[in-house]
């Protein structure tokens, strides 16, 4: 007859052994996961390097190839690591981002025009607009405030209705404000963008997806134009280069 005792014993000493087993795998799965995430940071940093250099390098070809404006919107946590790059490669605007530069929007703005540079202001969806007048007002100002239209990130998303309020907002208080907006701009959109106030139009899917890329850019254009000439007071309308008459164009 076997002794409960032992039996129990038995029982037992397999399950500590697997219960260890189970823990030390666990430990060593989590430890490959730190490893990778390790991994996985350097290789984020090495593309973010790496997606540097080649906008660099393409906003360098362009601005020998090309007699172009270059607005540059960078999406970035640290723009002013990027103002005297993108000033040697020839960029002509240099939008930051509110969101990342509450805290040394002066400091930047006169590095952006020391390096010979438009400055611009560029805000989230989700951001008020309040937050920009301090920029427009300042004794050394931003050139001009870009309103996102989408969240940013990605191309190809719907374009938001609901941030025309800020475009409107912009335009009556600041009636010669260069204001863009960015995100699902298209011909089935310019005109509430132009018709609120935008007189910058950023367009890519609708341009670049399109049969005639050509056709799309003078239709945002021309809506451009058309709402900039309704907001014309009737005494200036005798002055075609009144500040409200210039665009930025719609590409």
């Amino acid at each position: 007859m076997v002794d409960p005792w032992w039996s129990l014993l038995g029982a037992a000493i397999p399950a500590v052994i697997m219960g260890q087993a189970l823990l030390m795998k666990k430990r060593r799965a989590d430890e490959q996961r730190l490893r990778a995430g390790e991994d996985e940071k350097k290789a984020l940093m090495c593309e973010r390097v790496c997606t540097s250099k080649r906008m660099l390098k393409k906003v360098g070809a362009l601005s020998k190839t090309l007699l172009a404006y270059l607005d540059c919107h960078l999406m970035v946590t640290n723009p002013l690591d990027y103002v005297e790059p993108m000033g040697k490669a020839g960029a002509s605007g240099f939008t930051f981002h509110i969101e990342a530069s509450k805290d040394n929007w002066h400091e930047l703005v006169q590095k952006i025009k020391s390096k010979g540079m438009s400055p611009g202001v560029a805000l989230k969806p989700g951001t008020p607009i309040e937050e920009v007048f301090p920029l427009v007002e300042a004794d050394n100002p931003v050139d001009m405030v870009l309103v996102m239209t989408v969240e940013p990130g990605f191309g190809g998303q719907k374009f938001m209705a609901d941030t025309m309020d800020k475009v409107r907002t912009l335009r009556k208080k600041y009636p010669s404000l260069d204001i863009e907006v960015d995100g699902g701009l298209g011909p089935s959109t310019i005109a509430m963008a132009a018709s609120a106030g935008a007189n910058c139009i950023v367009a890519g899917s609708s341009v670049f997806g399109a049969a005639e890329p050509a056709k799309v850019i003078s239709l945002l254009k021309n809506s451009v134009e058309e709402a900039q000439f309704l907001r014309i007071p009737q005494f200036l309308m005798y002055y075609p280069k009144s500040p409200q008459l210039d665009s930025c164009g719609g590409e």
